[in-house]
């Protein structure tokens, strides 16, 4: 394997999976893949809140104010019964 695709066969190696499956393996907050296949990367996983470069962030379902509140940056809802989305 040359150096390029052994950089980035992490990232495209469950596209190439003829079953589409994905392993579950404990989230990595720095490496752009959803490992925990919650459909999720990185910052935008829950399970990445608060780690370092991530900040906290509210789950789908979370009350919140604003895009930023929410792991998935969508606060949608009527004024004062806003939810993360």
């Amino acid at each position: 394997m040359d150096g390029a695709l052994a950089y980035y066969w992490p990232s495209v190696e469950q596209s190439l999976d003829p079953a589409g499956g994905c392993t579950p393996v404990d989230e990595v907050c720095t490496d752009g893949i959803d490992n925990d296949c919650a459909g999720q990367t990185d910052c935008a996983d829950p399970d990445c809140s608060g780690a370092p470069g991530c900040g906290v962030c509210s789950p789908v379902g979370a009350t919140c104010t604003a895009n930023s509140d929410c792991c998935l940056s969508k606060c949608r809802g009527p004024a004062g019964a806003k939810t993360c989305r």
